[in-house]
């Protein structure tokens, strides 16, 4: 009997061990091709950034409202895919890509992202209007009027028109590095009329003070 109980503990001492080690360890899903270019990245300036695609310069303007996670687009299959979509080149591995979402009698609105190639990542830009505006359309997410590089060759400009003549509005100058790391931006200067009756077009509109500026 005492040989039988032996047996029995020694079996059981053998048994335990190896249905511990063979306990499964919890398996992480794989990511699928859809959530693989979307990775979030950190830019120098800590704004969350996203992976850029694959073929990202031949994206269409539908397809970037889908990688951008861009739900509410009034302007989706509107007009032409040029007036959708736009480049502003700001240096040889920086651009601003310009994604329409509202369509306007002579003025667009639009959602603002900063594509760098060399580092492959795409961030929203959120530009700061002049303080007497109402502010950028539905949340700040975007932004009517013309953006271009400036003449300078460092600044980013703005222009919002109140009116098509162009005698009345306002003209925001943005630092090219500031809108390079994304995120919100305030401008460096602005100018502005409001008259739209006194013939002051926008070559001379006055300075706005700095107290005007958000």
């Amino acid at each position: 009997m005492l040989n039988c109980q032996y047996v029995c503990i020694l079996l059981m001492a053998l048994v335990v061990p190896a249905c511990a080690g063979n306990e499964k360890t919890p398996v992480q899903p794989e990511k699928t091709a859809l959530t693989a270019g979307t990775d979030s990245a950190s830019s120098s300036s800590g704004t969350s950034a996203q992976t850029l695609p694959e073929r990202w310069e031949a994206l269409t303007h539908s397809e970037w409202l889908d990688v951008l996670d861009i739900a509410s687009c009034e302007a989706e299959n509107q007009g032409s895919e040029a007036r959708r979509k736009n480049w502003v080149r700001l240096d040889a591995n920086t651009q601003l890509l310009l994604l329409t979402c509202a369509l306007g009698a002579y003025q667009d609105a639009f959602h603002v992202y900063t594509v760098d190639a060399e580092d492959k990542t795409v961030a929203p830009v959120m530009l700061t209007l002049p303080k007497d505006e109402d502010g950028s359309e539905e949340g700040g997410t975007l932004i009517r009027g013309t953006l271009y590089k400036g003449d300078q060759g460092n600044v980013v400009e703005l222009l919002h028109l109140s009116a098509a003549t162009g005698a009345c509005g306002w003209r925001a100058l943005y630092s090219i590095d500031d809108v390079k790391r994304g995120g919100l931006v305030k401008p460096e200067q602005a100018f502005g009329d409001d008259d739209c009756y006194n013939g002051v077009t926008v070559e001379n509109w006055p300075r706005m003070e700095p107290e005007g500026i958000e």
